[in-house]
């Protein structure tokens, strides 16, 4: 048995403790509280130093998988699995999963190591030597734990009471008891009597022998971990790889700790003892201890002036900050909080951040202007409201339950308008956010998908190959004029459904479409008819959601039509469809815009639209290689004058000279153009303000608890009073291209 081992940091709490430097997406292992690095950087950094250790593996929640690979690769750092866990479900499952990897990769014998991110560790020598001891006994069948060799009373840890005598042929020590945290009485003699050490939480196993215990005593928490490791997607980055967990699987595993569920009641356990300055930073206190000036016991960070003040802990962000005549007290000041603590109450730092957690005070969750904490914070949400509310939502409620294919509408208690038409754009724009679910993994998508494909292609086509208006609940036609922009969206949801699935028919599918669109809505004026035989106004918008179904034929599948309708749709903005940069939205016959009219909606400017036609004009780019015209000017014009002020919304429509009409409104789905807009290209400020967008746009329309999840109202006047509060299905496609760019959430490759 060699002695290379398999090192796994443990890197899943939010450390409340350490508020409000440490927040819940942001937690205190990111954070530098000492030397130049974070906690987890300097865990890696001494793993990298031991002689036995193969490269470093993170096992950590999905919030902030990246920033920990960030983190690392900053500092030179190798890595080669990250795990990332949907849900915490403390450390007997982590440890499982983590030996789960270890066996499936590196077979059953392999030693892994689990060591939490957050420990502050002296003399590496000391440090490496206690691990190589833990290996040792791990190779040889024991579970084996670091015990650190106290120097001085604690009551904030754990103890572990060893035999006199080491096992035979190791230098570990049988485990006698495993003790809670004790008083300072028992504390006192634990230390005195030299057999009790600390409990680091540091683990060496091997792991077929961890999982044979796990199933011997925690059988539900091995089915559980069983179940979610083989139900595991496998990304592959560079050679390394990340490894991500069904959320309903993964939550179904029970939640206690390793030290409970195996290592109190194995009789395979072993201690190693260290002899390692060494400090969970489990609170304000401990950090202070490290960190201390040794005369006055003072630990300072910033603008500090202390007068006859001794064993204070004081850290200024901006400002200078004086402390008298004060003894054992926590001052943290950062850009968005204050904490004051003493000493002998630095453990119920925890119970303030539950409160402002409680009260969604975003002080809790992540710092001012963090825009990485921000973002975790965000995606956290946006995946937990797609998979495990909309989606499921829609699949159920939103699917008609005698016929198929999507409902037009839920009301605020989720019951469908299923004896109204529905309209057969829905039912395309239905078939892209459920090809969208198959591709993120929701584990309800593919049913759903083929039944909306069914319904659509069965019910909504008509005569001549196109795509007509819509349709009645049981498939009967009950408007069947052919509408330029419901084919364009026919072309989306094809392209969708094939890059998900991989079924060659919406190929064949697409193609026919494309050859619809060319034979019988060209126009000799450029660009595409209203329709067949459909007269009035001409519009910019069915062209724009053309543009989109290109690039989507052309990014996802190559396809050479696609990039011709897009690079037509993309002359015809240049050309046509601008008046002094900015966007209009209807035209005569030969595409001159409509500049005055006695109907006020014909000249109207949707800043929904400015940043929607923003957003493909920068997909074009990347997708082509292309330049296209800048969206400078329209991005400006919406951000001037195309927002409600008394909302903080986006407004639906303004006049051509930015003026709002006294009643101004807004719906839903310009919000999600614009969020999706700056987080894809803004800088880091409108990153900021985009998810600041977001948290309005949850407050004004998405309806809350249990029995309304995945509903939202459609529309709000400007004193914010409801106009419509019905959810339209049409706007889910706005929702999951919006909560579905990069910096929101990752996609799950199909296993």
């Amino acid at each position: 048995m060699g002695s290379t081992f398999f090192p796994v940091i443990l890197s899943g709490g939010s450390g409340t403790r350490l508020w409000p430097i440490s927040r819940s997406y942001s937690p205190k292992q990111l954070e530098t509280l000492f030397g130049d690095a974070s906690l987890l950087v300097h865990t890696a950094r001494r793993l990298r130093a031991h002689p036995g250790a193969g490269p470093v593996n993170i096992l950590c929640s999905s919030r902030y998988g990246q920033r920990i690979v960030d983190q690392l690769e900053a500092d030179g750092l190798n890595w080669s699995t990250l795990i990332e866990e949907p849900m915490g479900r403390d450390t007997a499952a982590a440890a499982g999963i983590a030996a789960s990897w270890a066996r499936a990769t590196h077979g059953d014998e392999a030693v892994v190591v689990l060591l939490p991110a957050d420990h502050y560790v002296d003399d590496l020598n000391a440090f490496h030597d206690a691990l190589t001891k833990a290996v040792e006994a791990a190779a040889h069948g024991r579970i084996a734990l670091i015990g650190i060799t106290p120097d001085g009373p604690n009551t904030g840890y754990g103890y572990i009471r060893r035999e006199q005598d080491k096992l035979d042929g190791l230098t570990c020590y049988p485990i006698r008891a495993f003790v809670e945290k004790p008083d300072l009485t028992k504390a006192r003699a634990y230390v005195e009597s030299g057999d009790y050490l600390w409990n680091s939480g540091i683990y060496a196993m091997r792991a077929d022998v961890f999982l044979e215990e796990l199933v011997r005593y925690e059988p539900k928490i091995a089915q559980g971990v069983a179940a979610a490791f083989d139900g595991r997607t496998v990304t592959d980055r560079s050679g390394r790889q990340i490894l991500r967990f069904s959320a309903d699987q993964f939550s179904a595993i029970p939640k206690t700790s390793i030290d409970y569920a195996v290592a109190e009641r194995t009789h395979k356990g072993a201690v190693a003892r260290g002899h390692f300055p060494w400090s969970d930073i489990g609170n304000w206190q401990s950090l202070r201890e490290l960190t201390a000036d040794p005369e006055t016991g003072n630990s300072l960070k910033g603008q500090v002036v202390l007068h006859n003040s001794r064993e204070c802990l004081v850290y200024g962000h901006n400002k200078p900050i004086a402390v008298v005549g004060l003894e054992k007290v926590t001052v943290v000041d950062t850009e968005d909080a204050l904490l004051v603590c003493a000493d002998d109450s630095v453990q119920s730092v925890k119970d303030v951040h539950t409160i402002l957690a409680e009260e969604a005070n975003a002080c809790a969750l992540h710092r001012s202007g963090d825009l990485d904490g921000a973002l975790i914070r965000h995606r956290a949400w946006a995946s937990d409201w797609l998979m495990r509310q909309a989606f499921p939502r829609w699949a159920s409620d939103g699917i008609d339950p005698r016929h198929g294919g999507s409902v037009e509408t839920l009301d605020e208690a989720g019951r469908p308008a299923t004896d109204a038409p529905t309209r057969c754009r829905v039912q395309a724009r239905q078939i892209y956010a459920y090809a969208k679910a198959l591709e993120l993994g929701w584990s309800g998508a593919a049913p759903i998908l083929e039944g909306l494909v069914s319904f659509y292609t069965t019910n909504c086509r008509g005569e001549q190959g196109g795509y007509i208006y819509a349709t009645h609940p049981d498939g009967t036609p009950a408007d069947e004029t052919i509408d330029t922009y419901d084919q364009a969206f026919s072309l989306f949801a094809f392209a969708w459904a094939y890059k998900a699935t991989g079924d060659l028919r919406f190929r064949k599918l697409g193609e026919e479409a494309f050859s619809f669109l060319e034979e019988h809505l060209d126009h000799p004026q450029g660009g595409y008819r209203e329709g067949v035989d459909v007269g009035g106004p001409r519009r910019a918008n069915p062209h724009m959601h053309l543009l989109e179904a290109g690039l989507a034929w052309a990014d996802l599948h190559g396809e050479e039509r696609g990039l011709r309708l897009a690079n037509e749709m993309v002359g015809l903005y240049k050309e046509r469809f601008r008046v002094d940069g900015v966007l209009r939205e209807y035209f005569e016959d030969d595409l001159s815009p409509i500049l005055s009219h006695d109907n006020d909606a014909l000249t109207e400017i949707m800043p929904g639209h400015l940043y929607e036609w923003s957003w493909l004009l920068k997909e074009y780019e990347r997708v082509t290689g292309t330049p296209a015209p800048s969206p400078a000017v329209p991005i400006a014009f919406a951000e001037q004058f195309g927002h409600v002020k008394t909302l903080g919304l986006v407004a639906d429509a303004i006049g051509a000279d930015g003026r709002q009409a006294e009643g101004a409104t807004s719906r839903l789905w310009p919000q999600t153009e614009f969020i999706r807009w700056h987080l894809s290209f803004g800088s880091a400020p409108q990153k900021l303000a985009a998810l600041a967008m977001l948290d309005r746009m949850k407050e004004a329309f998405l309806f809350e608890g249990e029995a309304k999840a995945g509903l939202w109202r459609d529309q709000l006047r400007a004193d914010g009073t409801i106009i419509k509060n019905v959810s339209p299905a049409s706007t889910f496609y706005h929702l999951v291209g919006c909560l579905t760019v990069p910096d929101l959430i990752l996609s799950r490759p199909r296993s």
